[in-house]
This record gives structure tokens, sequence and C-alpha cells, in this order.
């Protein structure tokens, strides 16, 4: 489940590329451009902020529980699972590390949501929000 969420996070890759190679090709500002720039804008708000918000919260739903175990499993767990784990606790700076990472990245995606709006408005409008 989890490495699903993390592909549909590059889902919106190959329409920058795609931009990008409307830039290269001197497509810079048609149609197609434009139309590619709407589709990456779409792609990435679907499926970084809004999947990726939502999958976040089941992780952080998954740890808390996972927290709430403590050392005693509540699940039933085989020996040939835990031939590796000697203590069923889930460490704490591991918690600390995965979920600060996953709010570092949440408002990193918000970030360049935000810098790919300025782009394609600025690319089509010749406008900016800058204060100059």
């Amino acid at each position: 489940y989890y490495g699903c969420v993390f592909l549909l996070y590059e889902l919106s890759t190959p329409f920058l590329n795609i931009h990008w190679c409307f830039d290269k090709l001197g497509m810079t500002g048609t149609k197609a451009q434009l139309y590619n720039g709407i589709a990456l804008l779409v792609v990435f708000f679907s499926c970084r902020l809004v999947w990726g918000a939502y999958s976040s919260f089941n992780i952080y739903k998954d740890v808390w529980d996972a927290l709430q175990l403590g050392g005693m499993s509540k699940m039933d767990t085989s020996d040939e699972l835990m031939i590796f784990g000697t203590d069923r606790s889930l460490p704490m700076w591991l918690v600390v590390l995965y979920m600060s990472g996953h709010v570092i990245l949440q408002v990193l995606n918000v970030w360049w949501f935000g810098k790919m709006i300025a782009a394609v408005k600025k690319r089509f409008t010749g406008k900016t929000n800058k204060k100059e």
C-alpha cells in the first residue's frame, strides 16, 4: 500500500517533462503547453496534495496504533515474522524521523504547488505577484 503512495506522487512527472520539452522545442506559450500545464497542476494537486494528505493521515493512524500496542503485541504475529525482531515496540526515534519526514514533504508539496501556479500564471499572463 505505502509503495503505491509514492508511485502516485510521481504521476505528475511526465507532464513536467513534456512542459520542459515544449520550452526546448520553441513551443513556449502555445495552447498545447497551456493544456499540459493545466494537466500538470491538476494531477500534481490531486496526487500530491489530496491523495498525499489522505495517505499521510492513514500512515499517522497506523503509527499511532502501533504505538498504542506498546511492548505487548495485540496482533497475531508468528515467530517466522518476528525472527529478526527482538523488541516488538516501535522505537520513538523512528516515529519522530518518519513522521517529521512526511510533514516536511507535505509542506514542500504545498510550496512547490504555489511556485508551479506562479510559473504558469507568469508564462501565460505575463503577470507575477512579486512586489518590486
